[in-house]
């Protein structure tokens, strides 16, 4: 599971870059927790080296 810090770090991040930027902090936050608690391995994205 994500921490708190890094939870917070994916919301902002998605609501820069998807439709879910008419979403609150909070909505983004509970969404990503539930789909967390419902199975889903949630990691945020790594940059990759070329």
């Amino acid at each position: 599971m994500l921490t708190d810090d890094r939870l917070g770090d994916l919301a902002r991040m998605l609501q820069q870059h998807t439709p879910m930027c008419q979403l609150s902090d909070m909505q983004v936050r509970s969404a990503l927790e539930l789909m967390q608690m419902r199975g889903w391995r949630i990691s945020a994205p790594v940059e990759q080296a070329e």
